[in-house]
């Protein structure tokens, strides 16, 4: 069993074990921080429990597929084709061989070249990927900490919310009952799920007695529970069934990701504010967020209902529509 200890007259933790041949080594650790010395003793600990089980370290096409196959089983095609694209770009300009090769400082300079042709939001998107992929490898003992933590880039500008307002939403509903779409529309309009999180939706997770609706953990985001609104509840209740997703696919199972994409284009086509923010169950959750404030809704209720890690982003979001906001405005000379 390995330990770590201070030596006196020493900033650096050490470290004792056994290797995979049982003799006792000491070894200095080389960081005079505890949390950094317990991930490296992890990874010894790994190293060396590999070596006993005659277990090869695996080389770098292995541990990305291993990610990829994560990804592609956790979440949509796009999401799959991104974490592809970055992952690939950034093994490709470092000229990665082995998990060794992962460094902070190769990440750093690969997202300061990065920063130098593509824009600040896409950099972002860069740094995610890796650091994803970085953190499933320190989980599984093969990096000693996840060289992505401390590399920090620009803020990114919170976009302004866009909501539709009540000529649009009534054309809205209109044109879902029309092209038979209004349940995933209303879920997205009376309880603010994320597209994935709709598609996903199981009908042992609507709980019509309790009047809650249940969502799931998808990837990166954490599962809640949503109160079910009347309506919503109504519409569900139509259709409702013992188990199962509540929107099927051709071949059973939950529906794919570019037939479900393909059941939004006639309201892309319609709506010119669809077409323009590209992004149409974000725009219907953006809107139940938008009324819910506008009504006298609670911030820190409506950022559960989102399921957003931190009330701050509800708040830059959606604070300044709340009636209250604007009075205090108001009140103060700000406008």
């Amino acid at each position: 069993m390995s330990s770590i200890y201070k030596r006196p007259k020493s900033r650096f933790y050490w470290i004792k074990y056994r290797d995979a041949d049982g003799n006792l080594r000491r070894e200095s650790l080389d960081t005079p921080h505890k949390g950094v010395a317990l991930a490296r003793m992890k990874l010894i600990d790994s190293q060396v429990k590999r070596q006993q089980s005659g277990q090869y370290d695996p080389g770098i096409q292995e541990l990305l597929k291993r990610r990829l196959n994560h990804v592609k089983a956790n979440c949509s095609t796009n999401h799959y084709i991104n974490a592809k694209t970055r992952l690939n770009a950034f093994i490709r300009e470092e000229k990665i061989t082995s998990a060794d090769d992962i460094t902070p400082s190769a990440v750093r300079s690969f997202l300061n070249r990065l920063q130098s042709r593509v824009s600040l939001a896409t950099a972002h998107g860069y740094r995610v990927a890796i650091s994803a992929w970085c953190q499933m490898l320190f989980e599984d003992g093969i990096l000693m900490e996840n060289p992505c933590r401390r590399i920090k880039l620009g803020r990114l500008q919170a976009p302004p919310p866009r909501w539709l307002d009540v000529i649009e939403y009534k054309r809205t509903l209109r044109l879902a009952i029309e092209n038979g779409i209004l349940l995933p529309v209303l879920v997205a309009l009376k309880a603010g799920l994320r597209s994935e999180e709709i598609r996903l939706l199981r009908w042992e997770d609507v709980h019509f007695v309790q009047g809650v609706l249940l969502v799931r953990k998808t990837e990166g985001k954490r599962g809640r529970s949503v109160d079910l609104d009347p309506t919503l509840a109504r519409r569900l209740q139509l259709v409702a069934h013992p188990s199962g997703p509540v929107f099927g696919g051709q071949r059973g199972g939950h529906m794919g990701d570019k037939q479900w994409k393909a059941l939004f284009r006639p309201l892309k086509a319609a709506s010119p504010k669809f077409d323009q923010y590209g992004k149409t169950l974000h725009l219907l959750r953006s809107t139940f967020a938008s009324r819910y404030v506008q009504h006298g809704g609670d911030i820190f209720k409506l950022s559960r209902l989102l399921g957003h890690t931190s009330v701050e982003t509800t708040r830059k979001s959606y604070a300044y529509l709340s009636p209250h906001q604007r009075d205090e405005i108001i009140r103060g000379g700000k406008v």
